[in-house]
């Protein structure tokens, strides 16, 4: 499968808990009058070789997303956004997502007839 070719061209070891999600969830505030936006992230920045990782990461997850398994799809749209200067901070949500494609590796798409 193609995650789990991915995993490995990564070096990116098997999770000891399955990731189900791809991505960190935001709690809302239940009855809070105004919703705050996130704190600007201040975590170090990686290094060039670490860029280029995190920029092969993405373009590979993001073809394998966009012709299988679209449930990527808005994990890979929020880090991307982080692609050009990473820090610490997006290689945790990378990780996280790596985590997600070696907890899920057989993705498939069905379509059905419609009755």
């Amino acid at each position: 499968m193609p995650t789990t070719s991915s995993t490995f061209r990564f070096q990116h070891p098997t999770p000891s808990r399955p990731q189900d999600s791809p991505h960190n969830h935001d709690i809302p505030k239940y009855g809070a009058k105004i919703q705050y936006a996130k704190e600007p992230d201040t975590t170090a920045a990686l290094n060039t070789k670490d860029t280029k990782k995190v920029q092969e990461i993405f373009s590979t997850l993001l073809y394998y997303a966009q012709a299988i398994d679209s449930t990527m799809l808005p994990a890979i749209g929020t880090l991307s956004t982080q692609q050009s200067a990473p820090t610490n901070k997006t290689m945790e949500g990378i990780t996280q997502l790596l985590n997600y494609c070696a907890s899920n590796p057989n993705a498939i798409v069905r379509y059905q007839k419609a009755t």
